[in-house]
Parts: structure tokens; C-alpha cells; sequence
């Protein structure tokens, strides 16, 4: 593919979700096998999840959250008003709404 049709992604990762000490390499490769260029930023308070999704908007297509309720929570509003799409990979602990939806 080339860089005018390649979809760029932004995975945010919260380290402190259960398993969020993982390696996300397996999850990288598959997205970029699919044709994805994937972005990776981790964040340390659920807060910042909001301010990198407003901050990095401009560089991404879609956004995915690796992290557990608290994660997909304080991106939604964020990822709503960027009117991006967003993924999630369920890495909390209970993972309530990635159960629900069943991912």
C-alpha cells in the first residue's frame, strides 16, 4: 500500500491495566498486516488518554484503546469529538463493556 491509501492508527496503551505490562507487539504486527501504520503512545493517568487523543488527532484515522473500562471511558468523549472511529483491546480486568460487546 501506499502512504496515500494506508490508514494510520493511534494505539494507546495503559500500562497499568492488568495487562497492560504485555507485550503489544503481536497486536502491532497483526494491525500492520491488515494495513494499518500504527502510532503507539502509552499514558500514565486516565486523564492523559483524553489529551493525547485531542493532541494526536490530526495524525490518525481511527483510534484503539488497550486498557480496561477506565481507559475506554475517559477516551470516549475524547474520541466522539475527534469524530474518529475507535477500537478497543480489552487488557482490565474486568473488561465489562468488552464483554458486553463481546471483543
Amino acid at each position: 500500500m501506499n502512504d496515500i491509501t494506508t490508514r494510520r492508527a493511534l494505539l494507546l496503551v495503559n500500562p497499568k491495566a492488568r495487562r497492560g505490562q504485555e507485550s503489544i507487539a503481536p497486536v502491532v504486527e497483526r494491525l500492520e498486516a491488515g494495513g494499518l501504520r500504527v502510532g503507539v503512545e502509552t499514558f500514565e493517568a486516565l486523564p492523559e488518554i483524553a489529551r493525547d487523543i485531542v493532541r494526536l488527532r490530526h495524525r490518525a484515522d481511527l483510534v484503539i484503546v488497550c486498557g480496561g473500562d477506565g481507559s475506554v471511558s475517559s477516551a470516549a468523549v475524547a474520541v466522539m469529538e475527534s469524530g474518529l472511529p475507535m477500537g478497543i483491546i480489552p487488557m482490565g480486568t474486568a473488561n465489562d463493556l468488552a464483554r458486553t460487546l463481546e471483543i
